[in-house]
């Protein structure tokens, strides 16, 4: 086929029907809509339709642009599919590659698509078409088509377009009810739908180009009645004799009615006039009137369209023209009535005589049978001859679309009437007392463009060659010519899409016919894995500001600009972090700065600096004496510590507004607080207080035999602090070292995990049982912190117990990543930047499904590189987890130093730098890993291993800051018999198995959730990766910053209000959310991140104060067992929450199909899901009395709470239970035939043959 052009013009008669796709309508900055391409010349803004009425352009696309790519969800305006055509008795099959754009010899811009003979494809097709051995000669004309289908049909796919198309029907017929799959006789159709609204996906033909012939036409349903329809002689005559209906006969007599549609309008093509074929209008209509006698239709007796119930008045009204509808004024070419008529559709499994060959087939790609039916459509269609310029030059293709009772459907070339159909035709069908006829619709369905050529034998020619020797296998003379004229070529220079201003409707889901929900609903009938169902979101292209686009932020499938977000989100938290850190709360200062001073006066009046180290010397040894000289040296010289630099420059900033402070003697504080002079110059006249003053008294009670009996420090322990010692300075190397570790933590702990998908699901294509092996195996270190922080506290490895233990863990974790760092992944399973480039699908089907030039893409060695790095990942756990452990044990050490006023900073601190630096894994696997290798978006992409070097990173960092930086005073070994001793003798105690009580409790009841909450994500939500990584960025900054305000201003706030107001903040917050999502309010992946945001907040503060009560617990010793233990049990509630709620979701109609289906029931049943969650989480509340509401009340529970060898008892045997069910369940998870169980986290569907869980079909191969 040769080039064609088209301009298409759309009027909406009641704002319900839409044009080209979805998305809504908002103009640019320049005026131009989102739409509109910025090529289109201005002129063209503007168009007056056939009756005179002024349009606005509402879409255009010029085609500019050489090298566009219609893979689904890349080109902003369409999408190619990628599948073979299963109708009409196609042979040709579809693909993203026969489709581009390209700029021509003359410059002209064009979209094409290509039609070729694929020795490969095109043959394999064609035998599974026939059966094998297929060796026959078959003619393979070329079929070009530029069509309109309705919204609710998407072609190709059978299970949507059953009984769906072409349906343009809103009467409640009882007997078509059970064929119209919305009919009107429903009074609660869901899915959005309007109640008794009959709906369907017609079709309007623009063109169906067939070599000599091109057809325009109007399918719909239902179709007429035999009794009303055309009947055409049997005896082998041109189907245009006197039998057509209307025509006097023996036939037609026996009616007693008219036939077909009435009134269709018929006007003269401009090509070259021939003499033969001129008609006179008043021998036409005197003929008609007479009635004719011969048995056939000639040019002296009928209208040149042999249709005698066509319209024969003035052309347009004009009676002064001397045209007239029908009527060959001028002998040129002339459209006839179609031969064909429609058909009878039927489901692929019907026994009814009149579907012997239906037009739909079983195959949608899901294997599901399609629901029974049989039903007639019409084909109101006119052939029109053309000649070889329309396939050698450009035709300007118009069509006209009107609503309503006046309206109709028009086509026309180069302005001039071809054909049209008024609504009268449509809506006033011929009637008979004995038989109804249904009465249609103009179609009024939103309608969407599609453009393709098919190979068929059922219509088309061969088209124009050169008769050049056949370059194919064809015996045939006539498959010789066809075969030599591929490449064949369907072009369009341009489309353009007009609407009447007054009722204007750019999208395809408006409220008078609502199609998205529907859609969504079915999602699996509209879509399969090579042919996603993607929104398309406008806007051609933008070369300058003239074309920008201002609209909401829902508008295009990457939201916002992604940078600026995250440069507004990092300066408004590098602001936020400012403001608390310089400006801080003037009277908390000044308090702090009173104790300050008592404690420096009280020091003074003790002892000298001398005095003070020998009194430090009788109480512990001479290395702690040592180690206390050396920080006071270098408290003393600051300025000889280039570590300090920083801090002296941030504190310039705020002596900017406070010029009375000499920065020169003032140590700098942390983020959360400020000790020190501040404001405050009036005790100190000279703005200097001497370092000296600072040193923290200790004074010990001592007895020369050499036992030591329980002391407090004067200050200190009477302040509130549980341990002497004084807090640590948050910005000393010492502090550097701590933090050090958990900055790793979070890189690691963060980025391990996720690489699951990207790396082990996509790259490597590993099984499903595999990749859950991973998840499993890289946490399960977690489950045994108890264990690690007892050999930590018990066997210190050179007198050091955390720092041997640190350096264990993380040398185990640096040589598993340093392994992992220059061990070769390989090649991807199927490398996607090769398929892009030659436009091949191979890499979302499977291998065995390829075609051989495409088996070059894969990689099947590929999953056995998987097993050496799953393995490395499990110790990389195990190593920084064991390093946890330690790291947990040196934090309460340091938080019982602190004094009650400020005890609980240093939880905070530490873990807001987990957090900040999570925050890291985010970036990477959004941003670094969203490459085509990865199943992402971007045109970039790291390399597989490159995460495991970033994750080394940090690693050698920690390693240096532990061996080098990291302070321990040397202790010997506690036998494990006397601490498990004292162990025992702190899980006996109240608050012990009170606190843990509370904890797995609690947790449990919060842990209730919603197994409906994935595929809302997904499905309803339409959460697009990218936006789910930028959301976890967003979510670590606030989170991260939440737990600065709770360490500066939080940590005398009561407990139980704090984790209840909290608690009930996240229900508020996530119930806006889901339930605004459930019933449809808002579905907008950008409301459902960003307003869970806001989460961030609430859970922050619950996350932190539940983490303070473990400082209070642990003695002296155990440190590391009682923090992991504390921790350990509240993940441990986790499994149980699990099976509880997905039990108890296995009642509700809660799987992915149903959530598709989006059905009034199905959201009723979320709903019911989400207050089964919400409800447990308010009463997990009811159990804070078990929570003492601050640290005073909780050293009160210490020593008054009393003992009970039976609570130790349940307290140790529970936490071995959940320990072994914890374990026990996630090793089923890994297992194939145990991982569907509820209780390893699966959905609990056997399958149903075998008894088992489902096998999984190897992928390799």
């Amino acid at each position: 086929m040769k080039v064609l052009v088209l301009a298409f013009v759309v009027l909406t008669g009641n704002g319900g029907v839409s044009s080209a796709a979805k998305g809504p309508h908002y103009d640019a900055s320049s005026g131009i809509p989102a739409w509109v391409d910025i090529d289109t010349p201005k002129q063209f803004y503007k168009a007056t339709s056939s009756r005179g009425e002024s349009w606005d352009l509402v879409m255009s696309d010029e085609f500019n642009r050489p090298g566009r790519n219609f893979t689904a969800g890349v080109d902003p305006m369409w999408t190619a599919i990628e599948m073979a055509d299963g109708v009409n008795a196609a042979l040709e099959y579809y693909s993203v590659n026969m489709t581009e754009t390209v700029t021509e010899a003359d410059g002209r811009g064009v979209f094409r698509i290509i039609t070729k003979l694929d020795d490969i494809s095109f043959r394999v097709y064609n035998q599974y078409k026939n059966p094998p051995g297929f060796q026959q000669s078959i003619y393979y004309p070329t079929w070009p088509g530029v069509w309109l289908l309705g919204n609710l049909g998407r072609a190709l796919f059978m299970a949507s377009t059953s009984r769906m198309w072409p349906w343009s029907y809103n009467e409640c017929d009882a007997n078509l009810e059970k064929d119209q799959r919305i009919s009107a006789c429903d009074g609660n159709p869901g899915f959005g739908l309007n109640p008794h609204q009959g709906r369907g996906a017609p079709e309007i033909d623009i063109l169906e180009g067939g070599g000599a012939a091109i057809s325009s036409s109007v399918q719909i349903a239902p179709g007429m009645p035999d009794e009303y329809r055309p009947v055409f002689p049997i005896n082998g005559e041109s189907p245009y004799c006197a039998n057509t209906p209307d025509v006097p006969s023996s036939i037609t007599a026996t009616r007693g009615h008219r036939s077909w549609y009435q009134g269709l309008r018929y006007a003269a093509h401009v090509c070259a006039a021939k003499a033969d074929q001129i008609q006179v209008a008043s021998q036409i209509n005197a003929s008609l009137e007479l009635g004719i006698v011969d048995n056939s239709c000639k040019l002296s007796t009928c209208p040149a369209s042999f249709d005698v119930n066509g319209d024969r008045g003035p052309v347009d009204g004009k009676a002064g023209s001397g045209l007239y509808w029908g009527v060959n004024k001028d002998g040129q070419c002339f459209p006839v009535m179609n031969g064909y008529n429609g058909a009878y559709l039927c489901d692929p499994y019907t026994t009814n005589s009149k579907c012997t060959a239906p037009l739909h087939s079983d195959g949608n790609g899901n294997g599901n049978k399609i629901a029974p039916f049989a039903y007639q459509m019409d084909a109101i269609s006119a052939n029109w001859p053309v000649e070889f310029a329309a396939y050698s030059g450009y035709l300007k293709y118009q069509l006209e679309w009107v609503l309503g009772r006046r309206g109709y459907v028009r086509w026309m070339i180069d302005g001039v009437p071809l054909f049209e159909i008024p609504a009268e035709a449509l809506e006033s069908p011929p009637q008979n007392a004995a038989k109804s006829n249904p009465k249609k619709l103009m179609i009024e369905e939103p309608l969407y463009l599609i453009f393709n050529t098919a190979l068929s034998t059922s219509w088309g020619t061969v088209p124009p060659n050169a008769g050049k020797p056949c370059r194919g296998d064809g015996l045939d003379p006539k498959v010789n010519r066809i075969c030599d004229a591929y490449p064949l070529y369907l072009k369009l220079d341009y489309i353009r899409v007009w609407q009447n201003t007054s009722t204007m409707s750019v999208g395809c889901d408006p409220a008078s016919h609502p199609t998205r929900l529907w859609i969504d609903g079915h999602k699996s009938e509209y879509e399969d894995i090579d042919n996603p169902n993607i929104d398309v979101w406008g806007g051609p292209r933008c070369t300058s500001n003239r074309g920008s686009v201002s609209g909401s932020s829902s508008d295009g499938p990457m939201g916002p600009p992604l940078v600026a977000v995250l440069i507004i989100s990092v300066l408004a938290t590098a602001a936020a972090a400012a403001i608390v850190y310089i400006r801080g709360r003037g009277k908390r200062l000044q308090l702090r700065f009173r104790g300050s001073m008592e404690e420096m006066a009280a020091s003074k009046s003790a002892a000298s600096r001398t005095d003070t180290i020998r009194r430090i010397a009788l109480m512990e040894n001479q290395k702690q004496a040592e180690l206390l000289r050396t920080k006071y040296r270098r408290l003393t010289h600051l300025s000889d510590y280039p570590s300090y630099i920083l801090p002296r420059l941030i504190f310039l900033v705020y002596k900017l507004k406070n010029p009375g402070i000499d920065c020169t003697v003032v140590r700098l504080g942390s983020l959360f607080n400020l000790p020190g002079t501040m404001n405050n110059n009036a005790q100190n006249p000279k703005g200097r207080h001497d370092l000296e003053e600072r040193v923290t008294h200790l004074q010990s009670v001592t007895n020369y035999k050499g036992d030591f009996k329980d002391a407090k420090s004067p200050l200190e322990l009477e302040d509130g602090a549980l341990v002497a010692g004084g807090a640590l300075d948050l910005l000393s190397k010492e502090a550097f070292a701590l933090f050090s570790q958990y900055a790793a933590i979070g890189v690691i702990y963060g980025l391990i995990p996720a690489l699951n998908f990207p790396i082990f699901n996509v790259y490597l294509r590993l099984e499903g049982y595999q990749t859950a092996s991973y998840s499993t195996l890289v946490m399960l270190g977690w489950s045994f912190k108890a264990f690690m922080g007892m050999m930590s506290d018990c066997f210190p490895i050179f007198g050091y117990r955390r720092k041997s233990w640190l350096l264990i863990g993380w040398m185990v974790t640096m040589i598993c990543l340093t392994i992992m760092t220059f061990s070769s992944l390989g090649e991807p399973y199927c490398n996607r930047e090769k398929a892009a480039k030659r436009k091949s699908r191979a890499c979302t089907k499977p291998y065995s499904n390829a075609s051989l030039k495409d088996h070059d893409l894969f990689n099947l060695s590929a999953p056995d590189n998987g097993g050496l790095f799953i393995i490395l990942s499990m110790f990389v756990s195990l190593g920084y987890v064991t390093a946890a452990c330690a790291s947990d044990a040196m934090v309460v050490q340091y938080a019982q130093r602190e004094p009650l006023a400020i005890r609980g900073r240093i939880q905070t601190a530490i873990y807001t730098v987990r957090t900040f630096t999570g925050i890291v894994s985010s970036v990477i696997v959004g941003f670094g890993l969203n490459g085509a290798n990865y199943n992402g978006s971007f045109q970039f992409s790291m390399a597989p291993n490159v995460p495991y070097g970033i994750c080394l990173v940090p690693c050698v960092v920690v390693v240096l800051s532990t061996i080098f930086i990291v302070e321990e005073v040397k202790t010997p070994p506690i036998p494990l018999k006397v601490w498990a001793g004292s162990f025992w003798d702190l899980l006996q105690q109240r608050v012990m198995w009170q606190i843990c009580a509370f904890r797995f409790i609690n947790n449990i009841f919060q842990g209730i959730g919603s197994t409906a909450g994935a595929p809302m994500f997904s499905i309803w939500a339409n959460v697009e990766p990218l936006n789910d990584a930028l959301a976890s960025v967003l979510g670590g900054f606030i989170f991260s910053g939440i737990l600065v305000v709770v360490g500066k201003w939080g940590l005398h706030w009561n407990w139980r209000w704090a984790i209840a107001l909290s608690s009930i903040g996240s229900i508020l917050i996530d119930g806006t959310i889901n339930f605004m999502t459930i019933w449809h309010v808002v579905r907008n992946q950008w409301f459902y991140t960003g307003l869970s945001l806001a989460d961030n907040v609430p859970g922050g503060v619950r996350f932190i104060v539940a983490t303070y009560c473990a400082v209070e617990i642990a003695d002296v010793g155990n440190e590391g067992a009682t923090y992991g233990l504390i921790t350990t049990v509240s993940s441990l509630a986790s499994p149980f929450a699990s099976v509880i709620y997905k039990v108890a979701d296995s009642y509700f109609m809660l799987s992915q199909d149903d959530i598709r289906n989006d059905t009034t029931k199905v959201r009723w049943d979320v709903t019911y899901s989400y207050f089964i969650s919400y409800g447990s989480k308010l009463f997990a509340l009811t159990w804070l009395w078990m929570l003492p509401p601050q640290r005073l009340q909780m050293q009160e529970l210490k020593k008054k709470g009393g003992k009970s060898p039976l609570a130790g008892i349940i307290l140790l045997s529970v936490f071995l239970v959940c320990l072994s069910f914890s374990v026990t369940t996630s090793i089923m998870s890994i297992y194939p035939s145990t991982k569907c169980y509820r209780i390893a986290g699966g959905n609990g569907k056997m399958d149903p043959n075998t008894g088992v869980c489902p096998a999984v079909k190897a992928k390799k191969g």
